[in-house]
């Protein structure tokens, strides 16, 4: 199993603010050790595995090594000892970047396969000539809030919405700036609406997409396939 942490600047954990002694020279970071039991999200060393990865996206990427039992949950998991091994350097602004985009883009698509369900191919047409986040946001926003949609119980105003929303998160993340948090948040957006896009059959396609969130990250910067 590998095992992966998110944290942010100078490797300091996001919760705690404890700083995780780093890698250097190529040797992997001194042993992180908890004393007393482990609970989740309250005590003890939290590691990820590659699935978690998107839930926790933050400034800087390590590859980790534990030692002993590891106590697994739905999203990440928790020991009592633990080392950072490796930074993983292919993770930064520029993957975010990509990554953020790539949501977006996929969030689109979402909405144009429901407004062509419900007859609206002017609107979906509209939305795919988009060549940037930003047109993307613009577009999708007043597709979003057209006078005509009104509240019928349709998808395709929120979806259109969650496209806008995606693609605002992703121009944040290209700014710069707080771009770990916007990179985050554009992940989740895609997420959510894959989850309300397929209605009855929600949560899997949300895990569906938070697993493609996973492949790319394994294939764009983490590199173990």
């Amino acid at each position: 199993m590998s095992w992966f942490k998110f944290l942010g600047h100078d490797a300091t954990a996001p919760f705690s603010g404890r700083p995780w002694p780093q890698p250097s020279g190529g040797r992997p970071g001194e042993w992180m050790t908890w004393p007393g039991p482990r609970d989740p999200c309250r005590a003890g060393l939290h590691v990820c595995r590659l699935a978690d990865l998107p839930l926790w996206m933050n400034e800087e990427l390590f590859a980790v090594e534990v030692d002993g039992e590891v106590d697994e949950y739905s999203t990440f998991a928790v020991t009592a000892r633990a080392r950072l091994s490796a930074r993983i350097e292919d993770w930064g602004f520029e993957t975010a970047h990509r990554l953020s985009d790539d949501c977006a883009w996929r969030t689109r698509t979402l909405a144009v396969e429901t407004l062509r369900l419900e007859g609206r191919d002017p609107e979906a047409a509209r939305l795919l000539l988009c060549r940037t986040t930003d047109e993307l946001r613009l577009v999708a926003d007043q597709v979003a809030h057209g006078e005509h949609f009104g509240h019928d119980g349709r998808l395709s105003a929120p979806l259109a919405g969650y496209a806008a929303d995606a693609a605002a998160f992703a121009d944040r993340v290209r700014a710069g700036g707080s771009w770990p948090a916007a990179t985050a948040t554009t992940a989740f957006i895609a997420a959510t609406a894959a989850r309300v896009a397929a209605g009855g059959g929600g949560t899997e396609a949300e895990s569906a997409e938070r697993a493609l969130q996973a492949r790319w990250l394994e294939q764009q910067v983490v590199h173990t396939s």
